[in-house]
């Protein structure tokens, strides 16, 4: 038999206990925001954001500030911002692309439980591409998410894109999840559109459940 107590279901398992075992067994300062986040749970900030980095590394490469413009080294001028931002983090484009070929004869159907990979072509750029109205390109991010167990994320478009009807699509991100992220990139306009690779491409925010899930 058990030896364990059956937990009755909603009931916070001594949830003070866990706490301040976390606190005495922590290596660092603890903010009253922090503590509130850690035990009721919800969206976190850019300032939770950067200290989860910091002790996790939960996301690779990692910026503690906004940037907005590129380096001397990539040329200088304007980039897409990328980095922390309110209340979530502006991921990048990476430089791996695929998209669905051009020359599938009539007819040919995409099955998504029998994907055939010889219906798509992929390809590496590190220079803008080209988006033909109505097409879809699949990237991915240029940094790599490693999410502890307690926090899941969810990832929305830039609002750079959204304004030349860029849509940026990614399924929801389970606690747990490490890799890059896939993102459907789709121009609803009626002209071709460009996207960047190594620029912001997508805000990232996270949401940790409450200790006693």
């Amino acid at each position: 038999h058990s030896t364990h107590a059956k937990q009755v279901r909603g009931a916070p398992p001594k949830c003070s206990a866990y706490f301040f075992l976390f606190i005495l067994t922590s290596r660092r300062p603890i903010v009253l925001s922090e503590m509130v986040n850690i035990v009721f749970g919800g969206m976190l900030s850019d300032k939770d954001i950067i200290r989860m980095c910091k002790k996790h590394s939960m996301i690779y490469p990692f910026e503690e500030t906004s940037i907005r413009s590129k380096s001397a080294m990539d040329g200088g001028g304007k980039s897409i911002s990328y980095g922390p931002a309110g209340y979530g983090y502006d991921l990048r484009l990476g430089s791996e692309f695929k998209r669905t070929r051009s020359d599938l004869p009539p007819g040919t159907v995409i099955d998504p439980k029998n994907i055939d990979e010889n219906n798509y072509e992929t390809f590496v750029s590190n220079d803008p591409v080209l988006i033909p109205p109505g097409d879809t390109l699949y990237g991915c991010t240029k940094e790599w998410l490693m999410l502890p167990d307690s926090i899941q994320a969810l990832i929305v478009g830039k609002s750079t894109y959204a304004r030349v009807a860029v849509s940026q699509i990614a399924t929801p991100i389970n606690a747990g999840f490490s890799g890059s992220v896939v993102l459907e990139l789709t121009n609803t306009s009626m002209y071709p559109v460009k996207v960047y690779p190594h620029e912001g491409i997508a805000l990232i925010t996270f949401m940790r459940a409450p200790i006693w899930n």
